[in-house]
């Protein structure tokens, strides 16, 4: 949903199954934003939006993810946030339809050793969930 990139925010919403898949919601939501030591890029924050934890990254624009349930939302805006304002109704809008069930979180938790440490865990079991093949 959405139109021109550059113009207004492209909306992305997908299901997923149930199980052990929602394990990795979180972990998959982050992925892009973090390096492969499990770091998260200076631009990505949690940020609280009407009483609802979402996962913003703020380069060229803003890139919002959360969770709601087994849906992964995902909202991209690009452009200049000094020509055109903040698409945050767009986000309200899909917030309300689709709240986030991210747990609360802050920059600091987020930038904490302890979360570095369980989410490159968490990456080396998917990982290695991911090329283990069942025996035949």
């Amino acid at each position: 949903m959405g139109g021109d990139a550059n113009a207004s925010p492209t909306v992305q919403v997908t299901k997923h199954a149930g199980s052990d898949s929602d394990k990795w919601l979180q972990h998959e939501i982050d992925m892009a934003f973090r390096d492969h030591y499990g770091i998260p890029s200076k631009s990505y924050i949690p940020r609280l939006v009407d009483d609802k934890t979402i996962m913003v990254d703020a380069v060229g624009g803003r890139n919002y993810r959360w969770i709601s349930g087994t849906n992964a939302i995902m909202i991209e805006y690009h452009g200049s946030l000094r020509m055109l304002p903040e698409p945050l109704e767009v986000v309200q809008a899909y917030l309300a339809k689709h709240p986030s069930s991210l747990p609360a979180m802050t920059i600091k938790d987020l930038r904490s050793k302890v979360n570095k440490t369980t989410w490159l865990k968490d990456e080396m079991e998917l990982r290695m969930k991911r090329t283990s093949s069942p025996v035949l």
